[in-house]
């Protein structure tokens, strides 16, 4: 936990964050963190000598599991979430847009990515229970709720991904549209998220605009430290280092495709290599072996299955 600025906490992990916004003893949680995170939350609170009664409201920067995760929690105990409108179908389960990113769209070769992973998971985010009920904002709304959030919709990371803008606190809350944190592999610094995990990165690049003009004196993301300086001298900073960073790639871009789809390929191999010893076991009565290796098969083709259609939680899992 750490006091950012007057009425401003910032709350999760060194890998991901989400933030109590209070002013006269009521809160506004700006995202909720991993399906583990609820009791981070209720710490926080009581850090401010504060309770879950006392959040007047969820606002979402968009729907992904290290972000709405305890929604559902907070929900069932009281608390009312609020996300924009495009985002809703994801958090009530009816999502079936573009799929979202799984492990194996990431560099798993990098260190970087198993810490990210493994981080991440301890707080939950393999899980997200749907939400029931949602309530709609839309772009430019004044949200009526502590700190009084103004909505900016900043599509591309997803369909109705959200930053918010508090004049009076001269912040903003960037959500995953701008970030200060390299989660699998890039260093610190204001940048934008990997390629990979946007729904369009083109429209996430574009909605950076967007964030230029707003009067702020700190910029709050969802992954990173606070960065303090204006949105627009961020943004500029962001835009620098994405146009490096494509140039560089550029090169590599096809051979990293083909070294993952090669990737892919060969776990389907090795299931297939599976399946078949597990059937060669129960034709020489080896019955223990064969029912462990079809098992083993089994809850691969699930998994796979579940992630393909939407069925853990919101829609594939994804983490950012």
């Amino acid at each position: 936990m750490e006091t950012i600025a007057d009425g401003i906490i910032r709350l999760g992990s060194r890998l991901h964050n989400f933030y109590l916004l209070i002013e006269g003893g009521k809160a506004t949680a700006i995202d909720v963190g991993c399906s583990g995170d609820l009791g981070t939350l209720v710490e926080g609170l009581a850090a401010e000598g504060l309770t879950l009664d006392d959040v007047e409201g969820i606002v979402l920067t968009h729907a992904h599991a290290d972000h709405a995760g305890a929604a559902r929690e907070a929900a069932d105990k009281g608390v009312t979430v609020h996300a924009h409108r495009d985002e809703v179908d994801r958090l009530l389960g009816k999502y079936e847009g573009k799929e979202a990113i799984t492990p194996l769209d990431l560099p798993l070769w990098k260190p970087a990515v198993w810490t990210f992973l493994s981080t991440l998971a301890r707080r939950g985010v393999l899980k997200q229970p749907r939400l029931i009920d949602v309530t709609e904002f839309d772009d430019g709304d004044t949200l009526d709720l502590p700190g009084k959030p103004v909505v900016i919709h900043t599509p591309g990371h997803t369909e109705g991904h959200t930053a918010f803008h508090v004049p009076d606190k001269k912040v903003l809350f960037s959500g995953d549209a701008m970030v200060t944190i390299g989660l699998i592999g890039p260093g610190p610094g204001p940048q934008l998220m990997p390629k990979q995990f946007h729904n369009d990165v083109d429209l996430a690049t574009a909605s950076l605009e967007r964030l230029e003009g707003i009067e702020a004196d700190m910029v709050l993301p969802g992954h990173g430290d606070a960065y303090k300086g204006t949105p627009e001298s961020m943004v500029k900073k962001v835009r620098a280092r994405l146009d490096a960073s494509w140039v560089a790639a550029a090169p590599t871009k096809r051979g990293y495709r083909v070294a993952m789809d090669s990737l892919q390929t060969m776990r389907w191999i090795l299931v297939s290599m599976t399946a078949a010893a597990g059937v060669v076991a129960f034709a020489l009565g080896y019955v223990i072996p064969g029912i462990i290796l079809l098992f083993g098969v089994s809850l691969h083709v699930m998994h796979w299955y579940a992630h393909r259609n939407g069925l853990l939680g919101t829609g594939p899992t994804d983490t950012q």
